[in-house]
């Protein structure tokens, strides 16, 4: 459930050897499109099945496929929509921080692609923007948002999943900056953001599941049309030159498109591509006789 790791599992996945770990997917039931030069894996995650597509080279002496390092992975992301645009919010006066002076009000957007977000200018939180950001006072006026849109039943239905309900959270907060990063040859727009999640982390990745939702708001709120890219930024990422960045674009419609509720124009497909790195591995074992993990653990 994390896209940057998405990434990385599937250049470990196409790189992992098969003789040290034969319990991981095996690199000799990989299917190689000898065309592109490509292996698409199927990650069956909670909220549904994302395709990752892996560059790969082939590498003597023996021929493996090996993951390509000069070209990005991509992964087709679950139905993504924008589920509300330009929503009012009112924010109650214990519920303000600092930098919201007097207002009381704010417009909001809420987007899905695998998780929930809410989605705003960061003057809109009423800073002036995040290129050098005070991350203290954004985490806290961040926290204090969130705090008031999942305590007002009222915007329940803005993160309300149709049909899974442990999906229907409002996992993070992503504050945006009109400042214009560097575009690269073949994309149409770039956008810096800073994405608060679970407890207040913040994300040192543009994020991508939210990069999908973001690329979805666009599409439904601005009308971007379908194929245009927009390369989305984290704070680090647009420090490091634009190394990092990740690229979304729509695809295709989702197939059927009455089984999402609360939507707000077209559920899509998007499609996602950047870098990221594996670092590291752990190892589980499960003794014979260990009959409650042979089992596992749902109730």
């Amino acid at each position: 459930m994390c896209g940057h790791a998405t990434i990385a599992l599937g250049l470990f996945l196409v790189d992992s050897d098969n003789e040290a770990y034969p319990s991981l997917l095996h690199n000799d039931s990989l299917r190689l499109d000898e065309r592109t030069m490509t292996v698409t894996i199927r990650l069956h995650c909670p909220c549904g099945i994302v395709r990752v597509t892996v560059p790969v080279v082939t590498a003597l002496p023996d021929l493996r496929c090996r993951s390509c390092p000069n070209r990005p992975v991509s992964f087709i992301s679950v139905d993504s929509y924008a589920t509300g645009i330009d929503v009012e919010a009112t924010i109650p006066e214990g519920k303000r921080w600092p930098e919201l002076g007097n207002r009381g009000r704010l417009t909001v957007d809420f987007a899905y692609s695998g998780a929930f977000y809410y989605i705003a200018d960061a003057t809109e939180l009423g800073f002036d923007g995040i290129k050098s950001p005070d991350l203290s006072a954004l985490s806290r006026a961040s926290a204090m948002l969130k705090d008031a849109l999942t305590a007002d039943s009222k915007y329940a239905p803005f993160f309300k999943h149709a049909t899974d309900a442990t999906l229907g959270t409002l996992y993070g907060i992503i504050v945006r900056d009109s400042y214009q990063s560097a575009l690269e040859e073949g994309v149409d727009g770039a956008e810096l953001g800073i994405r608060f999640f679970a407890n207040q982390q913040v994300d040192q990745s543009p994020c991508g599941s939210g990069s999908a939702a973001r690329r979805a708001l666009a599409h439904a709120k601005h009308k971007w049309p379908m194929g245009s890219k927009c390369t989305y930024h984290s704070i680090i990422s647009d420090a490091s030159g634009g190394l990092g960045g990740f690229t979304a674009s729509v695809v295709e419609e989702s197939p059927d498109q009455r089984n999402v509720a609360g939507r707000v124009g077209e559920s899509v497909r998007i499609l996602v591509e950047g870098r990221a790195f594996y670092t590291g591995f752990s190892s589980f074992v499960m003794e014979p006789a260990d009959r409650i993990s042979g089992a596992g653990f749902l109730i």
